[in-house]
């Protein structure tokens, strides 16, 4: 009976894990699907470089307010609230960007777009972390990176479906119906894109309101009923007991202010949230994740084969994000992180020589035929380290009292990182497409050494250890 018991909580947990960790599939889906519309977007509008780089990130801008807004909201409103505000602002940035009037609707609707991104980028990896048990946190966490790189292969998945279209559906019709449906996937297939979006999101929406709040965020709230319950379903009695009164020793020093995120207690572990986020964009990666098909197009491959390369690099994503969610708790943190920068690093240098030898009108073969494996490397890489860990650890080592809001200002640094990172790279690429790849390997140096002899190792305690470990010794 005891069994069946322990099964079914972990059953229990495992669901609304996954249903939280669908904030971070759409997510995923909407890096995934602007580098298979970028191009189409551009024409349609006529963009410049800069202009194509403001659209691509323009939806950061949104990331950046939404991560901001994430922490006060779910500390005021609850975890669950504010990702069911999420369901809603990703439904109507969809809508909006399928149909915009205007050029300047588009990036609107994109902003709206990112408001839903940065409130679930935050919230969901934190609102796992609060009921998750210790031993398979880490596991739980990455989960969240899961969903974001399932996401991103599904949106390679729906783009390249979307362009196969125009051999399948007829190109006249007298069905108004057949007119608009030729008209939006392939006419204007770009926002038949943005559109394949409205399904996961209905479902992420819906399945919201099957899971319970936070039961840390109950006994926060003095509702020691709510969080108990929740606590047992997800633990069993004794357990659920004993994280209870952890959790009321920690909350017996009091909620705290925000300045206090700044105070010199506090100001270690803001330092690894902040650099953890930062060093995770610097690494290139949404600009593979963004502008991988105009990438691939600058080696020499056509359009259609971009396309099939980029699934590619959406299955390499979803592989090693797995052996990162087999390993995080074993292995731990570090031991992942050294080893994807060290290799970051190689793959990106590798890509900047190539890309500087065919400059030189030398290596266009080898380019062509390199690319891909370095790229493909390169994306492991990130997927076993920089993808996960920085969400899992951010979400770890803040303080009960500042948890939300510290981890906000983290979740605010990866998206103000990526809008620099995204709105650079047209204009490096047009001066030369060498320069940026060594940029971010070059990057990769002092992340490794912050690694190395900073990053404080998590795995295996629960928040409350965490936050004894790292700050009762701190005044």
């Amino acid at each position: 009976m005891t069994q069946d018991h322990n099964t079914a909580r972990f059953s229990y947990l495992l669901l609304i894990t996954a249903v939280a960790a669908l904030g971070g599939f759409l997510f995923g889906f909407e890096t995934g699907v602007v580098s298979g519309l970028n191009e189409s977007v551009k024409t349609y509008f006529g963009l410049d470089a800069v202009k194509e780089g403001f659209f691509v990130s323009s939806v950061t801008i949104g990331c950046i307010l939404g991560a901001a807004l994430a922490g006060f909201a779910s500390d005021a409103f609850g975890r669950k609230s504010v990702l069911l505000a999420s369901g809603v602002l990703f439904f109507i940035s969809i809508l909006g960007c399928g149909f915009p009037a205007s050029f300047a609707w588009l990036i609107i609707y994109r902003w709206i777009g990112g408001v839903g991104v940065g409130i679930a980028s935050m919230v969901a990896p934190l609102y796992i972390s609060e009921i998750a048990p210790p031993s398979i946190r880490g596991r739980l966490v990455t989960l969240f990176q899961m969903a974001i790189v399932i996401g991103i292969f599904a949106a390679y998945a729906s783009n390249a479906l979307i362009r196969s279209m125009e051999n399948v559906l007829p190109d006249s019709s007298v069905v108004i119906f057949w007119i608009f449906v030729h008209e939006i996937f392939v006419n204007e297939y770009w926002r038949g894109m943005f559109l394949m979006g409205c399904i996961p999101t209905a479902i992420y929406f819906f399945a919201l309101f099957f899971v319970p709040e936070s039961p840390r965020w109950w006994a926060s709230k003095n509702r020691d009923d709510k969080a108990l319950h929740t606590m047992k379903k997800l633990f069993g009695r004794e357990e659920a007991e004993r994280e209870m009164k952890e959790i009321h020793t920690v909350l017996a020093e009091g909620t705290g202010r925000f300045s206090e995120i700044f105070s010199p207690k506090y100001r270690f572990g803001l330092m690894i949230g902040v650099l953890l986020m930062f060093f995770s964009q610097v690494t290139g990666i949404n600009v593979i994740m963004y502008f991988g098909n105009q990438v691939f197009k600058e080696a020499g491959y056509t359009d259609s084969f971009s396309y099939v390369l980029q699934t590619f690099v959406g299955l390499a994503n979803i592989v090693f994000t797995l052996f990162a969610l087999w390993k995080i708790d074993q292995w731990g943190r570090k031991p992942l992180l050294k080893l994807g920068t060290m290799s970051i690093f190689v793959s990106l240098a590798l890509i900047g020589v190539l890309f500087a030898l065919k400059s030189h009108g030398i290596g266009g073969d080898l380019l062509l035929h390199g690319l891909p494996i370095l790229i493909v490397l390169f994306i492991a890489s990130f997927a076993m380290s920089w993808g996960p860990i920085p969400w899992v650890v951010v979400s770890e080592i803040f303080p009960a009292r500042i948890r939300g809001r510290a981890a906000s200002l983290g979740t605010m640094t990866i998206w103000i990182s990526c809008f620099l990172v995204v709105q650079t790279f047209p204009l490096l690429r047009e001066q030369a497409p060498e320069l940026s790849f060594t940029i971010y390997a070059a990057l990769m140096i002092p992340a490794l050494i912050f690694v190395w002899r900073y990053l404080p190792e998590t795995k295996g305690r629960s928040l409350e250890e965490l936050e004894k470990y790292l700050y009762s010794s701190q005044k």
